[in-house]
């Protein structure tokens, strides 16, 4: 009798301790899983900036030149770039002098490679964090 509850223990001691381990390992999956897409919608916005700011170096300097800038890019700017990217290029269009429009346009171009590099960072962050 002693021996069939001692067997009843141990089995079901052994099932918690099943139980516990695959709860531990599915949280840790899920962790994981959510990290993992984390990071990929992170290089996914870094790429798509990357792209715009390659286009968009002759679009700006074409735009400087005719005084007018394509709608869609404009656009981009305000909706697609941080902050601190659509302000400085909100400063380019409406800057008459063409000395100072060259500068705002390195200061766009600038803020364009400063938001990549924040991006970096985050990714960087994302993958060290425990």
């Amino acid at each position: 009798m002693t021996e069939t509850i001692i067997g009843l223990t141990g089995v079901i001691i052994g099932g918690l301790i099943g139980i516990i381990v695959q709860i531990i390992s599915s949280r840790s999956d899920l962790k994981k899983w959510q990290k993992e897409r984390i990071i990929e919608s992170l290089r996914n916005k870094r790429e798509s900036l990357d792209r715009k700011t390659k286009e968009y170096k002759e679009k700006l300097i074409d735009g400087m030149e005719n005084g007018t800038y394509e709608a869609e890019m404009c656009f981009d700017f305000l909706y697609l770039f941080p902050q601190n990217v659509c302000s400085a290029f909100d400063l380019l269009i409406n800057e008459k002098d063409p000395k100072k429009r060259r500068d705002f346009y390195h200061n766009v171009i600038s803020e364009m490679k400063q938001a990549l590099l924040d991006i970096d960072k985050k990714i960087e962050l994302e993958i060290y964090k425990k």
